[in-house]
Order: structure tokens, then sequence, then C-alpha cells
């Protein structure tokens, strides 16, 4: 038998000189087996993705809002209460200015929901590059956090001293736009939801997936504690309009005017060029399929206000081990990403949950709970 060799092959599209790092830059590359491309190279399933869509004719343009924590090194909140406005804090002038001019601009910078939370939303951009922003973001917020004496932190479930446990994401927002009309394919449907056809078999295709997508989406134990948060009513599975708790948040603009879907899948533990293209591939199936969107998924209001309506949705999987579950049986997920892909990530998966049941107690497990 012949071992195959790996090897990396150079996006030289995707040069990049850092202005945190003088004489560094940076270039992405995909992996390629001595005979052919490897099967486990994430961005190349997100390129092979956006090929499907270019040969549709279809155009996804996305913007990402990212979720992170920044302490101090006692372990308090990073506060910014001194400053008039984000902007002119040290850290974010710099962070916003290194983003200029790697030309992922930022659009907002705004604080969480926790003292020391914030979130920061980009520019709309093509998929792979706004993709390739994932990345690089991370590199750039631990060598600036440590420049000005912070800790930034992307754990999912983070416990804070100020508000106990907060929760880390990234929402994609996702248009589709039709090449030859240059419309967004989402709206100026007749129906409640002014939701195109299209707009809901896509929608259908992912909501009929999530609980296998969330071990694509969110891969570490940590990320299932999201689920656990009473009164975190991001537990259930749903999609509604202009409701911002829901799975898929649908936000419809006046004719003529950019249309998108706010996806809550993703946290900062997912591979997010193969959770991507995980997201892009159901949704394009279910257009394909012309699979009818589920009503029992929907919901017009926050649950908070809505108890009887979140009893009524489907739930996200509690643990990493369902999650996993469901993954292994999803023909769906394993045709988008390919078997190889698919059987890897879970022998990963498996890894991590046989060696989390080591460190709980007998109790815990038959709860099969992620605490």
């Amino acid at each position: 038998m012949v071992e195959k060799r790996l090897y990396s092959f150079p996006d030289h599209s995707t040069f990049l000189p850092l202005p945190w790092k003088r004489d560094f830059a940076l270039v992405l590359c995909n992996t390629h087996f001595s005979d052919g491309i490897s099967p486990l190279c994430a961005r190349t399933l997100l390129y092979d993705q956006l090929r499907s869509y270019e040969e549709k004719e279809l155009w996804c343009v996305a913007s990402v809002k990212v979720e992170f924590l920044l302490t101090n090194e006692d372990g308090t909140g990073f506060s910014t209460s001194k400053y008039p406005i984000l902007l002119s804090v040290p850290f974010f002038a710099k962070l916003t200015d290194c983003l200029e001019k790697m030309n992922w601009p930022a659009s907002s910078i705004r604080h969480g929901d926790a003292q020391g939370q914030f979130a920061i939303k980009t520019e709309y951009m093509n998929l792979l590059s706004l993709t390739d922003f994932l990345i690089v973001f991370k590199f750039l917020m631990k060598d600036l956090s440590v420049e000005y004496g912070l800790t930034v932190s992307f754990i999912p479930a983070h416990p804070t001293k100020e508000a106990g446990i907060v929760y880390n994401g990234i929402l994609l927002y996702l248009t589709i736009i039709d090449v030859e009309s240059s419309k967004c394919l989402f709206a100026e449907g007749e129906n409640a939801l002014n939701l195109s056809k299209f707009g809901q078999n896509f929608i259908a295709g992912i909501l009929e997936n999530t609980t296998s997508l969330t071990a694509v989406c969110r891969s570490s134990i940590n990320s299932y504690k999201r689920s656990l948060l009473r009164g975190n009513n991001r537990e259930h599975i749903s999609f509604g309009h202009n409701v911002k708790e829901a799975t898929i948040n649908i936000i419809l603009k006046p004719p003529n005017q950019m249309s998108w879907l706010v996806i809550d899948l993703l946290d900062h533990t997912c591979n997010p060029y193969s959770a991507i293209a995980a997201i892009l591939g159901v949704g394009l199936y279910g257009s394909v399929a012309e699979l009818p969107l589920p009503a029992r998924y929907l919901t017009n209001a926050p649950m908070a206000s809505s108890p009887l309506m979140a009893l009524r949705l489907p739930e996200f999987p509690d643990s990493l081990h369902t999650g996993i579950t469901n993954l292994s049986q999803d023909t769906i997920v394993h045709g988008i990403l390919g078997s190889t892909f698919i059987k890897k990530l879970i022998d990963i998966l498996n890894l991590a949950w046989d060696n989390h049941k080591k460190s709980i107690s007998p109790q815990e497990l038959s709860e099969v709970t992620s605490w």
C-alpha cells in the first residue's frame, strides 16, 4: 500500500499582509493528497457548494455578527464606561483599523449581554471571503488582547463574575441573489410571511436537518450548555419574521432592497468552512426537492412572552452525544460534506464525548446532559 502525501496548495488571492504584525503576511491554503483533492479539506467543501450555486446563477452574499468576551487580568469583564463611544477605546480603534486594512470592514461594534462581552458585525461580502475572515479574526483578537493586557474568549458558554454564564455565538446573515435579475430570492412571496417559494424551500431544508447540523455547527461539549440555560429561548428550533430569538429570523425589506435570513446555528467551536457549506447544502437541497415549510417550527412572537408556543416547538439536541447520533443518521448532510469527512468528524466528536463521560457522575451521564 502506497502512503498518500498531504500537500497544502496556497490560494494566492488570499495573500494578506497582517497590519498588527510587522513583516508578516498570511496565505490560506487548500489541502490535496498526492493523487487528488483531499476529501477532508473543509475550505474546498465550501468552495464546491458555492460553485453549485454559481452553476444555478445564484450568488451568496453574507455578513456575520461575532460575539466574544474580553476580561481583565483579575477575570472581571473589560469595561469601556469611561469612553464616550466604543470606537474611542484604543483596543477597538486598533481592531477596526486592522480590519479596514485587510478589506474586512466592520459595520458595527456593540456591547453584549454582560460586562466585557461585545459583538462585531461585518459588512456584506462573498461567503468564501467571509469565512476566511472568521479564521483570521481569532488570530487578530488573540494578539491584540495580549498587547492590551486583556484575555479574549470565544468559549460558547462562558462563566462571568458579573452576569453568570453568557453565550458567545456567531450569527450568519445570509442573502441569495439571482445573478440575472440582481434580485434577492427570499422575498416577494404571496403568503403571510411575504416569503418566496425559494425562501420557503430553502428554510425548510435547514430546519429539517437542524438536529444533525448541530454537531457540525456546535462541535464541543461546552456548546450544549447553551440549550440548558433555562430562560434562553434559543434552545428551540424555530423560524419567524423579525423574531430575533428564532433559529432562522426572516428579515424582509421592501421590493428592490436586500432581504436576508439571520441563521443562529454557529458557534466558535465549529469549522466555519464545513459548517457554512453544510447550511448552504441543505438549503439548496430544500430548494431542489421543493420541501414544504413545516408549520410546527413557526413562531410569531418572542418565546419568553409565549411559553405555550415554546412548548410545542422542536428542541435542539441536549448534548453532543445526541448531536453525533443525529448526524450519523442524516444521509443528506453526508451527501453534502462527503462520507469521508463525516466519518472523520464523528470520530473526533466521539473521542471528545468519551473523554467527557469519564469526568462526570453516572447520574449526570444518565440525564444525557453536557454539564
